[in-house]
């Protein structure tokens, strides 16, 4: 049965017929020059000694308690003269294995010394004077074979020592099968682990494939799925480093495969088959709001554009034309002071995957309303506009009352509210209302008008009466829409008067007073009403009463 056995913890877990062996330095553990120690597995056969240098060219203080390389928790300082890389003098620590098989040792390496890893004499290809920059903490990783002598060194006084883990192949001497970590993969500072899925991929994206000090990576791009490792073998291949930057291309689900291997073919140990999907996202359509122009302030058109996800970019025209990713970037709102159409295009970060196009014709003058004056003078206008509406200079407009049979009517009015209804006085003829968003108004709170945006049936509720604006038997006035006050059409955009039922009249007419000129008499009327409307036969009694169009009193 396989077994693994670490030196401190005595652990014995199945692992086949290749075995480990971890030496850990212990807190508080000293050693000296020249000290030996032997290295044994649980059944305490010896595996490997461990030699702390040569015997009087340095001191091996006393252990520091550290835990900056997982699975060790101490390590000896050596203290050694500047040394030589063949081991002469100096800082080493001499390893000679019983088996083939693989090492990884833990040690601190100072900046600017150069390391050595050297077999019976001769630096290895790898470790043949690494320096680091900055001080490193980490396992560096070599391949050993039995009764060889190894010499872990630095051509300077210092370098630090953890342990180490001997992978080796049993009695026969077989070669181990060595554990080695899939990498990981870092896109956009966030670390992903085998089989991970990340949206949004754009041209050029780099991502980070890291692996253990002294690994070599082998990366291939494909949509392909699958666990055959050689069939990546064959792609780019970086040696001795922690991460290799891939950049990605669009174009659909991408798969990017990784393999750490320790030699630079397919033949060595190796990682099990690690990979990253990346999945495109089309960018969200962008959102074009616009406040009107404004001219009674001299304000612009002002035009804000909405991207749907944080990371898109937004590029626009003015004329209308498909924006492309060399068109202006959106960056803040845009003031018009002419007439443009603005269309507007959502990418992703590296100008790929773009939105549908929104388009948005911006017209900096106002629309209007066209209103018909007859040749009566006068006319009825609803508001159906979202905003308030101006009449011309020419043409005044009116809240309406009523009293008897009188119609009473408002100070002229400046602007008409939306939903509200006016009479309208000026000469015949066809005039433009101007919608203005901006304009302040105020509401008419005793006004009897009443209407509609579209043509629609009339008919009065309960308590009420309904007339239209027309031309009757008295001149222009309000007579009911139908025969005995019944439902009648209104027209959109026009209004109609809307009052009590108890009044009972069946006409009512204009105040001359009211600012309107009066209403002509219909020549050659004999009949007589009286303020209520109604129509009087035989002797009259004392009262007022209408005739010809014109009040009369008798007394």
């Amino acid at each position: 049965m396989k077994k693994i056995f670490t030196l401190l913890a005595m652990l014995g877990l199945v692992l086949g017929v290749n075995a480990q062996v971890k030496y850990a330095l212990a807190v508080d553990e000293t050693h000296k020059a020249g000290d030996l120690v032997s290295v044994k597995d649980a059944a305490g056969e010896e595996v490997a000694t461990l030699t702390f240098g040569i015997k009087g060219e340095a001191d091996y203080a006393a252990a520091g308690k550290d835990k900056h390389i997982d699975g060790f928790e101490a390590y000896t300082a050596g203290n050694g003269v500047n040394g030589k890389k063949d081991g002469s003098q100096g800082t080493q620590y001499i390893i000679v294995p019983k088996y083939d098989g693989k090492i990884e040792a833990g040690v601190v390496l100072n900046s600017g010394k150069a390391f050595y890893v050297l077999e019976d004499g001769t630096a290895l290809d790898d470790y043949n004077g690494i320096t680091v920059d900055e001080k490193y903490y980490g396992i560096y990783s070599f391949s050993v074979k039995a009764g060889k002598t190894y010499i872990v060194t630095c051509a300077g006084s210092k370098l630090g020592f953890y342990g180490f883990k001997y992978n080796y192949g049993g009695e026969g001497g077989e070669e181990p099968v060595v554990t080695i970590a899939k990498p990981t993969f870092e896109v956009d500072g966030v670390t992903y682990e085998s089989g991970a899925t990340v949206q949004g991929l754009t041209t050029g994206q780099a991502v980070t494939i890291h692996v253990e000090k002294g690994m070599y990576i082998y990366t291939n791009w494909s949509g392909k799925t699958g666990n055959a490792k050689a069939d990546y073998y064959k792609a780019d291949r970086m040696k001795g480093q922690t991460s290799y930057n891939a950049s990605t291309s669009s174009g659909g689900q991408r798969v990017l495969y990784a393999v750490a291997g320790d030699t630079d073919d397919a033949n060595g140990n190796s990682s099990d088959l690690a990979y990253i999907v990346f999945e495109d996202v089309v960018a969200s359509d962008p959102v074009i709001s616009v406040i009107p122009y404004n001219p009674e302030v001299g304000r612009p058109a002002i035009v804000t554009i909405t991207k749907g996800c944080e990371n898109d970019i937004i590029r626009y025209t003015l004329d209308g034309s498909t924006p492309t990713p060399d068109s202006p970037e959106y960056t803040e709102n845009i003031e018009l002071t002419s007439d443009a159409i603005v269309s507007a295009i959502a990418f992703d970060k590296g100008n790929a995957n773009p939105s549908n196009m929104v388009v948005e014709a911006i017209s900096l003058t106002f629309e209007t309303a066209s209103v018909e004056i007859t040749s009566a003078g006068y006319a009825t206008f609803y508001n159906g506009n979202e905003y308030p509406v101006l009449p011309p200079s020419e043409v005044m407009a009116y809240a309406a009352t009523v009293e008897g049979t009188t119609v009473n009517l408002s100070d002229p009015i400046g602007s008409i509210a939306p939903g509200e209804a006016v009479i309208l006085s000026g000469e015949p003829g066809t005039y433009d209302f101007v919608i203005n968003p901006f304009v302040q108004v105020q509401e008419q709170t005793t006004n009897l008008l009443k209407g509609y945006s579209s043509t629609q049936m009339i008919e009065a509720e309960e308590g009420y009466r309904y007339y239209m604006l027309s031309e009757g038997e008295f001149g222009v006035g309000f007579y009911p829409g139908a025969k005995n006050y019944g439902p009648f059409v209104s027209e959109g955009g026009k209004a109609y008067l809307a009052v009590p039922a108890e009044l009972q009249a069946n006409f009512f007419l204009f105040d001359g007073t009211t600012g309107i000129n009066g209403i002509a008499a219909t020549e050659g009327s004999e009949a007589v009403y009286n303020l209520q409307g109604v129509r009087m036969n035989g002797k009259l009694s004392k009262g007022v009463y209408v005739k010809g169009g014109k009040k009369f009193v008798v007394k």
